[in-house]
């Protein structure tokens, strides 16, 4: 089975303003351990997790090396909004964009999403439910939660994010020209369309 494992990034609200986004790496379960090892090689001695923000530049090339060599999809779904819409709204509207194509796309009907606190994660929940019911979402897509030190295959999507927000604010082209061949960009609007961007 294919699982999306999904992360979250704002862009720079200064020079990309109202731009939200979700990236996912699609790992199928056969594939899931073995990736889960590569990237367990490149966790810091004593970090909790890799994150994209804190590595060096040395990490983030061996990062994006290895996202690119992986038995593994990409997709980003970005939102860009009016301002000031909470982003918890903009998180929700992104989320629902990325359900609607891994669904309709990619045939893939279950995501993983790092775990925050119970309070967020219960109220998320209870509007995911919802969506269903309202037939937003998919009625048989589930939403699962990981924490995010112990689960290797969300630092992938959180390291596609920022390469990807590094690129659109001009802070470096680097790491997204070595993976963006292997990685689909869907811009949402009223019905979102899927694109690879070159």
């Amino acid at each position: 089975m294919w699982r999306a494992y999904v992360d979250e990034s704002q862009s720079n609200q200064a020079t990309d303003p109202g731009v939200y986004l979700f990236a996912a790496a699609l790992v199928h379960d056969d594939q899931a351990e073995a990736i889960r090892t590569r990237f367990e090689t490149m966790r810091r001695p004593g970090g909790l997790k890799l994150h994209w923000y804190d590595a060096s530049e040395k990490t983030r090339r061996n990062v994006m090396r290895t996202v690119a060599d992986i038995e593994a999809m990409h997709v980003i779904v970005i939102r860009t909004s009016a301002g000031g819409v909470a982003p918890e709204r903009q998180r929700r509207k992104c989320l629902e964009h990325l359900a609607f194509q891994l669904a309709h796309t990619y045939d893939v009907r279950t995501i993983v999403a790092e775990a925050r606190d119970p309070k967020a994660n219960n109220k998320e929940r209870a509007w995911w439910q919802r969506q269903c019911d309202n037939s937003q979402i998919p009625a048989d897509m589930r939403l699962e939660y990981a924490v995010g030190k112990d689960e290797p295959l969300l630092w992938i999507a959180d390291a596609v994010a920022g390469a990807h927000v590094a690129h659109r604010t001009g802070v470096s082209a680097e790491w997204w020209t070595t993976v963006h061949e292997v990685v689909d960009v869907i811009e949402t609007g009223d019905m979102p369309q899927k694109s690879r961007e070159s």
